[in-house]
């Protein structure tokens, strides 16, 4: 699986954070595209994920860190985010109708096409 080299930008942690987690394949495309092959039986084929570093920076200072807390306690904030993404991700996949191939993160909330 491709790996950026510079781990230390959100989009990066957060493909290693994800790919933490059994089943689970990301890969960055290009640009902000990031290729995820998870949430078997949700989806047919891996999707694309659209996301940017700004997108994803603005996502995790948005949250209430009460909130994350409550949730994730002990748990760095920037993780405690990426845990709560991933389940909105999933969320969404379960309720959208018909067929998702593209998955962006836009001012904060997940949208799909």
């Amino acid at each position: 699986m491709a790996r950026p080299a510079d781990s230390s930008t959100p989009r990066a942690r957060l493909v290693d954070q994800l790919t933490g987690s059994d089943g689970v394949t990301l890969e960055i495309v290009s640009g902000g595209t990031v290729r995820i092959d998870a949430f078997h039986g949700l989806v047919t084929s891996p999707l694309r994920w659209q996301l940017s570093e700004k997108s994803l920076a603005a996502y995790v200072a948005g949250l209430d860190g009460d909130d994350l807390d409550a949730l994730w306690p002990r748990r760095p904030r920037e993780w405690q985010a990426f845990a709560l993404l991933s389940v909105h991700l999933e969320e969404l996949l379960a309720s959208a109708e018909g067929p998702v191939s593209t998955v962006r993160l836009v001012d904060g909330r997940l949208e799909v096409g």
